[in-house]
């Protein structure tokens, strides 16, 4: 089950870098993201489990696969690739239902003044939003996409022979719910080109500061190695069918869990 937090945003600060700042917070997120792209890192299990050790990362683990995490549990997380090594620990929430999530994600942080994009997959790996990055390179390296297949559901039992339906008084249409549809399709669609552009080449990615309040400065030196798409062309997974306005407070997945 996700936990659902009100939006903070509308009363966020913008966050303000100098060029050397930015240069260098890029760069480094690239090599992050594509350290998980070419296999250099390692999930691990945690020798505990305590409900607020955000800060504490246990060391020693046994080292796992993605398809030995299990939705709802923490582990430990280390990446060494090119110069840039980290570690850092999160609870793995990229099991079913994932899909929906970064749909809530992609409307966050499309409005977030610090981000912009739906579609920044450096700011998601340098933000808050870092727990849906991992959840994405744990499943990446399980299924070969950001989320978990989807299981077709059959239309009959094959071991029983098909019978005639009986007759029933025709229901009511209702409308279907943004919820109880299946985004995995459409969040793969974008998301997986998305890292296989940046896995084959450092700089085929959207800058982490085109459309942030503040801008790129290197745009504005001619010297950011980064791409600028227009806003207009970032598509959502969802298609935008439903975008929400922090002006109402909506709840999402993010963060860590409280639990």
């Amino acid at each position: 089950m996700f936990h659902l937090m009100s939006n903070p945003y509308a009363r966020e600060a913008v966050k303000t870098y100098t060029l050397a700042e930015q240069t260098a917070l890029a760069s480094k997120t690239a090599r992050k993201v594509r350290a998980f792209l070419h296999g250099a890192y390692q999930f691990e299990a945690r020798y505990a489990d305590y409900p607020s050790d955000h800060d504490v990362i246990e060391s020693g683990g046994v080292v796992l696969t993605g398809a030995q995490l299990n939705v709802g549990t923490r582990y430990n997380v280390a990446w060494d690739f090119e110069g840039e090594v980290g570690r850092d620990c999160w609870k793995f929430r990229g099991g079913d239902g994932f899909a929906s999530a970064v749909c809530d994600m992609e409307d966050s942080m499309a409005d977030d003044r610090n981000i912009g994009s739906p579609a920044s997959v450096l700011q998601m790996a340098a933000s808050d939003w870092v727990q849906s990055f991992y959840d994405m390179m744990a499943n990446y390296e399980t299924y070969g996409s950001v989320v978990k297949p989807s299981v077709p559901i059959p239309q009959h039992d094959p071991d029983h022979e098909e019978s005639e339906p009986e007759e029933s008084e025709p229901e009511e249409y209702e409308p279907e719910e943004y919820n109880e549809r299946d985004w995995t399709p459409m969040v793969a669609n974008k998301w997986d080109p998305i890292l296989a552009r940046l896995k084959a080449d450092q700089h085929d990615v959207e800058c982490m500061f085109a459309h942030t309040a503040q801008r790129c400065l290197a745009q504005a030196a001619g010297t950011c190695p980064f791409k600028h798409t227009p806003t207009s062309a970032q598509a959502f997974s969802d298609g935008g069918y439903r975008r929400i306005s922090y002006e109402d407070e909506y709840a999402m997945y993010r963060f860590y869990d409280s639990d």
